[in-house]
């Protein structure tokens, strides 16, 4: 299952999509063998599963959001999710996050790098709607949520 969270100022046209879950990302066994080997989700993870993931596993990619500890802004990640009906939990992998769109800033591990949950997305799109745009301070700002499996 997945969900959209999201606002937009209808004065400016100023917004934020985040797309969260799991819903809509199952791989295929190509796209699996190419994140394996890209290292994008670090080594530790290439070389765990050099031999491509087990029979019964399933895989997925997530998106996470993290807020710029200098701006506020919303930086993107991905976390690539491994789950076995066998075992007791997920494994979880987590690329590196892009700079901050906003202001360049990098994240740094565990310090600022705690995803923010679906709940304190959608209190910051709520924010907006209450208190207005952050752009342009207007009052016509519209939240937007979804899910889909």
């Amino acid at each position: 299952m997945g969900s959209m969270i999201g606002w937009q100022c209808g004065d400016c046209g100023a917004g934020e999509d985040f797309q969260c879950g799991t819903g809509m990302s199952h791989l295929d066994d190509a796209d699996v063998a190419a994140l394996l080997t890209s290292g994008t989700f670090g080594p530790r993870m290439t070389e765990q599963f050099k031999d491509g993931i087990p029979e019964g596993w399933y895989v997925f990619k997530e998106n996470e959001y993290f807020e710029c500890p200098e701006c506020g802004g919303i930086v993107e990640g991905q976390a690539f999710k491994i789950y076995s009906d066998e075992d007791a939990g997920w494994l979880v992998f987590h690329a590196e996050p892009k700079p901050c769109g906003t202001c360049g800033e990098r994240l740094f591990f565990w310090s600022d790098k705690v995803p923010l949950s679906e709940r304190q997305l959608t209190e910051r799109c709520q924010g907006f709607a209450s208190h207005g745009c952050p752009h342009c301070g207007g009052t016509h700002v519209t939240v937007m949520a979804g899910c889909w499996d």
